[in-house]
């Protein structure tokens, strides 16, 4: 999703390192660090920015879309269940075949 310049107001990316959470030692994250993840990205996603002169900028929607992407990559997946129709419709191709009793 792009940056909605009328819903979303603009932030610079020297800005914006006050709203990502804090490094070791309490330390911001640099800004250099913020240009990377809209340049380059990071876990395949990158930061959503737009260019104003030699300025990039970004917008707190686009910050939050950007660390929940990255994120989910992290959470692990929930367990399939037993017994779903996958697993039922496997079953009963395996039967079809004989390969399960």
């Amino acid at each position: 999703m792009a940056i909605d310049i009328n819903k979303e107001p603009l932030i610079t990316l020297e800005t914006a390192t006050s709203y990502f959470p804090r490094r070791r030692a309490g330390r911001k994250v640099h800004k250099k660090t913020i240009r990377r993840y809209a340049l380059h990205g990071c876990r395949g996603h990158r930061l959503e920015v737009l260019r104003l002169g030699s300025t990039l900028m970004t917008s707190l929607a686009s910050i939050q879309r950007f660390l929940d992407a990255i994120s989910t990559d992290l959470q692990p997946h929930a367990p399939k269940q037993a017994g779903t129709k996958s697993d039922a419709a496997v079953d009963a191709a395996l039967r079809s075949r004989r390969m399960v009793d």
